[in-house]
């Protein structure tokens, strides 16, 4: 199971969470490169085009940290980056308490085989400059830090 896939779990069976992302918790690998669009994610937004209250969660890729490295038993540590990124259509009600409620749900959680979690980076108060064309943006940064075996 992806980091990605962890994090969409979490967060689409917390009924707190769901409750304020009223347009949805996606997953990158799930969506083509411009992420949350009408075409890719209609129900991201309402029947007047407005764009509801959404996450859309992504995965870095794995990078050794060498804090642990055993070559007997073939393992070593990682830090990855779980970025979630929150989205609305203006304003940043929804989007703060949205960040309030993954700090709740993930704050010291371990995932699978992963140390507690933390936030390494937070935005908040934003203005997309992508495809959602200065619609209101937050993004939380998670760092996992975990141990993996080569084979």
């Amino acid at each position: 199971m992806s980091r990605e896939d962890e994090f969409y779990d979490v967060m689409s069976n917390d009924a707190a969470l769901t409750a304020i992302l009223l347009g949805g918790i996606y997953q990158a690998s799930q969506l083509g490169e411009d992420g949350i669009t009408r075409k890719e994610t209609p129900t991201a937004f309402d029947a007047d085009g407005w764009l509801l209250p959404c996450a859309l969660i992504v995965e870095r890729s794995r990078v050794p940290s060498n804090e642990i490295m055993d070559y007997e038993d073939q393992e070593y540590s990682t830090n990855q980056v779980v970025e979630v990124w929150l989205y609305q259509d203006a304003g940043f009600t929804a989007i703060d308490a949205a960040i309030a409620r993954l700090l709740t749900l993930f704050l010291g959680r371990r995932l699978g085989g992963s140390w507690e979690l933390y936030p390494s980076n937070i935005i908040d108060r934003q203005r997309d400059q992508g495809a959602l064309k200065g619609r209101s943006l937050g993004k939380m940064d998670w760092a996992v830090h975990s141990v993996v075996t080569a084979s």
